[in-house]
């Protein structure tokens, strides 16, 4: 075989890759329907009500309850319903105050401090309810409770204001691409 037939062996078998990329591009997953995460589930599994976001006077965003210091997971709830669930490895109280105050390299803080401030608009207050499990081991090895919980609720459950989670994390799988 010769060199020119190589490459043009290579070359149709680009085309072919690049035809079946771009014939599938259109093809899109069936989107999963999740349910609401409810204040009477979370309650059932193990949640607390713990304090509410509300909105100052002048605008600020505010606790009507100071939070815990120590670690575990939280979610803000509106009218009975999750809108967001995450973790706060750090302690709640750490994690809290980077949403009234976010850091501008904190890009999480400062787009959920966006949506609380919005959603306060509307609504007197966001309830917030959190869960501290314990940790545990598995074949020795340590397992964070709190992070486990975290990822299970975001993949079961309709989580508007979460971005990971089944159908809304951006794919990682490689795609084909030719060079012209």
């Amino acid at each position: 075989m010769g060199i020119a037939q190589n490459v043009a062996e290579i070359g149709t078998a680009a085309s072919v890759l690049h035809s079946l990329n771009h014939s599938t591009a259109d093809l899109k997953a069936p989107k999963l329907h999740k349910p609401p995460l409810t204040t009477d589930a979370l309650i059932a599994g193990g949640f607390v009500w713990t304090s509410r976001w509300i909105q100052t006077p002048e605008g600020k965003l505010s606790l009507a309850e100071p939070l815990p210091k120590a670690p575990g997971v939280y979610a803000f709830v509106r009218d009975g319903v999750a809108l967001y669930v995450g973790i706060a490895a750090s302690g709640l109280a750490a994690r809290f105050s980077a949403y009234i105050s976010p850091a501008s390299k904190h890009r999480t803080a400062q787009r959920l401090h966006t949506r609380l401030v919005q959603a306060l608009g509307t609504v007197p207050c966001l309830d917030i309810l959190t869960a501290a499990p314990p940790n545990s081991r598995w074949n020795g090895w340590p397992v964070n409770a709190c992070a486990g919980l975290e990822v299970g609720l975001i993949e079961t459950y309709d989580l508007p204001w979460n971005f990971r989670g089944a159908g809304k994390r951006r794919s990682r799988s490689p795609t084909f691409r030719t060079v012209s």
